[in-house]
């Protein structure tokens, strides 16, 4: 499957169109900016930490209007490479609520992005794939014919993934320890105070 077939099958897979969704942004949550007319991402310089997996989000805010283009009619994907090896996240959905004229565009950090610390490079694009291009006269499908009827790209931006210990050196712990002498010592002490142990009780008269 080339690039382009690709991108049509995400297009086939998450509706585009305004989304019911309204993001909940943690308190402490930035909304990182991305400025259509320079095409510049302001983006996190720490991305998340080695070997996380989907615990991390980092949010964009983007106009949502471009010339005459409406982007929440279009699909969103960030495009990212890590390590030599590339990626394309489908954003399930963007928010079109929270700001007027705006679009919040979730990206959750996987696994792929965070194999190793380093730096990842990552762009975003808004795109539509002519269906006429994968799909002839005889309703024939042929996604190597795939071509753009709208595209739109960020510049290229970059942030770290922070490195933390290897998770593949790690073995379990020895749990097949002895109990020190002195425990039990300790034990039976406490047993024979409590068997020569004498009760009293003082009366007080009638309450």
């Amino acid at each position: 499957m080339n690039y382009k077939s690709l991108l049509y099958e995400i297009q086939n897979t998450v509706p585009t169109g305004p989304a019911p969704e309204t993001i909940i942004l943690p308190s402490n949550k930035q909304l990182y900016k991305v400025d259509l007319n320079t095409r510049e991402i302001d983006g996190p310089e720490t991305l998340s930490v080695q070997s996380d997996h989907y615990a991390e989000t980092v949010y964009f805010l983007v106009d949502r209007y471009y010339d005459n283009m409406d982007l929440s009619q279009t699909n969103c994907v960030v495009q990212y490479s890590m390590n030599g090896e590339s990626y394309v996240y489908a954003v399930p959905f963007c928010d079109t609520t929270t700001y007027e004229g705006k679009l919040i565009i979730p990206w959750t950090i996987s696994a792929s992005a965070t194999k190793v610390a380093g730096t990842v490079k990552y762009f975003i694009r808004f795109y539509l794939i002519d269906k006429s291009s994968v799909i002839d006269e005889n309703d024939n499908y042929d996604p190597e014919g795939a071509a753009f009827s709208y595209s739109l790209s960020t510049l290229v931006s970059s942030s770290t993934v922070l490195k933390t210990l290897s998770t593949e050196d790690f073995v379990a712990e020895d749990t097949d320890y002895q109990i020190p002498e002195r425990y039990f010592e300790f034990v039976n002490y406490l047993n024979t105070a409590i068997d020569n142990a004498t009760i009293y009780w003082i009366e007080t008269g009638n309450l």
